[in-house]
This record gives C-alpha cells, structure tokens and sequence, in this order.
C-alpha cells in the first residue's frame, strides 16, 4: 500500500497546464507558431499577386532574397543566442548571491517570456520558413 492517495486526473492535468503556462517555453512556443504562420501569409499574398511590382516594396532576385533572409535568420539566432546565454549567467550569479526564486520569478514572469519570444524566436522561423518558401518556388518555377 502506498502512503499517500494520488490526487485526481483533473487535478494532476490543471496542475501540469499551470506548469506549462508559466514555463519559459509556452509562450515564446506560440510565437514561433505566429511567426512561421506570418512567413506563409506572405507566400500566399506573393503567390497571388504574381509577377506584378506591388509599390513600396523591394524588388529582387530570388538568390538576393534567399541569401538576405539567410543572413536575416542567423543573426536572429546568434543574437538570441548570446543575449539568452549573457540572461542566463546573470541570473545565476544573482540567484547565487541572493535566492534561487530570483530564477523562478525570471521564468515565470510574463514580459521576459514575451520578450524572448517576441523578439528572437519569431524572427528566425518567419526568415526560414520564409526561404523554404523561396526555395520552393524557384524549384517549381525553373521546373
């Protein structure tokens, strides 16, 4: 016999969708999700206008903008990189002097989330995404 009741399968599962809504990776998660969806709004709006030139808007070869948003995606992820690593020893060195809640605060805290998520994650995913994209119509277009 164990020593202690399980709490109830509703319970278990409000406390796991509390977990995961105040973790560091729901939200910027659901960014991502936005920013790859924003990358195929925009193939589809370029795919329906076509060959025509839409005013104020660059106009390129398809090898300028495969190698811009290349450059565009990883310098996103560099930057996240180094800007979440430079985030991440901070909070060390201050949860070591002071307490580990200053880690759980910074996890659990809605404006680092939208920040890391809003900024960084998204970028990346709508450049790549919008390279496959690019990539993809230069296939079937030379096909």
């Amino acid at each position: 016999m164990s020593g202690a009741a399980r709490p109830p399968l509703p319970m278990r599962a409000a406390a796991a969708a509390y977990r995961f809504r105040e973790s560091l990776f729901a939200l910027p998660a659901l960014l991502v999700v936005a920013g790859i969806a924003v990358a195929e709004a925009a193939g589809a709006v370029d795919r329906a206008v076509g060959a025509r030139v839409v005013p104020v808007t660059l106009t390129m070869s398809s090898s300028t903008a495969t190698w811009l948003l290349s450059t565009v995606a990883g310098t996103t992820i560099t930057t996240a990189g180094v800007v979440f690593s430079l985030t991440v020893v901070s909070l060390q060195l201050a949860s070591s002097q002071f307490s580990p809640r200053v880690m759980r605060s910074f996890i659990r805290d809605r404006l680092s989330q939208v920040v890391i998520g809003h900024r960084w994650a998204p970028a990346a995913a709508d450049a790549t995404a919008g390279n496959r994209a690019l990539n993809g119509h230069r296939t079937a277009g030379a096909a």
